[in-house]
């Protein structure tokens, strides 16, 4: 059995991580009502769950902590995030969008939501 080798969950880590922020940061999305460009302004990996901390670029109040999974599609996630209808909060909302979220929107259309 072969090992990994020094750096190699680092290596792991920050593949996750440039995918993540390559796949959101910058792009126009609708939430809501608001369209928003969004500015990953963070990133945090705790096993098979990714946080991406995203801020809205337009109009400057919005914010959205996102919750992947490592089998979350980008195309979930973004749809996870237009489904959500936010009111700009003291603290950001957080929005679920993990595989096994994904499997329960294709059975009942529904998406995880948490505040």
């Amino acid at each position: 059995m072969a090992r990994e080798g020094p750096g190699a969950g680092d290596r792991v880590h920050s593949d996750v991580v440039d995918r993540w922020f390559r796949a959101l940061d910058q792009r126009r999305v609708r939430i809501g009502l608001h369209e928003w460009l969004l500015q990953v302004t963070g990133i945090y990996e705790d096993h098979d769950d990714v946080w991406i901390q995203i801020a809205d670029g337009c109009s400057g109040g919005g914010s959205v902590v996102l919750r992947v999974s490592s089998g979350t599609s980008v195309d979930h996630a973004l749809q996870a995030l237009a489904q959500r209808q936010l009111i700009v909060p003291a603290h950001p909302d957080i929005i679920t969008a993990t595989a096994t979220s994904a499997r329960r929107h294709d059975s009942h259309t529904e998406v995880a939501a948490l505040h």
